[in-house]
């Protein structure tokens, strides 16, 4: 039986904690505009999900981000936790970007 992330909630609580929109979403991934975060759905718990940081954006950012992102997903019944910081990386050679977690 496939899971059903509950995009809609996701994208309410992005636009209301930063004003930001969602560009796209890839399997487990969802892109907001700017990269300054983005989310990762949790397979095991479809309310949760966790919000990775560009390490291109500060750390003071990160945290007020963090915390109005809790607020609004608190809102619409779903949980965001910390995750990790990521950066965007070409591929050579490729029109492909690869994103590293560290």
């Amino acid at each position: 039986m496939q899971k059903l992330f509950d995009l809609g909630r996701v994208q309410n609580a992005v636009k209301v904690a930063t004003g930001l929109e969602v560009t796209h979403a890839y399997e487990d991934l969802v892109f907001v505009e700017q990269s300054a975060f983005l989310i990762q759905f949790d397979a095991t718990d479809l309310k949760r999900f966790l919000c990775h940081f560009n390490e291109e954006c500060p750390s003071a950012d990160r945290a007020k981000l963090l915390t109005h992102l809790q607020a609004a997903a608190l809102k619409e019944g779903l949980v965001c936790a910390e995750g990790k910081v990521f950066k965007f990386e070409q591929v050579p050679d490729k029109e492909e970007i690869q994103i590293l977690f560290h």
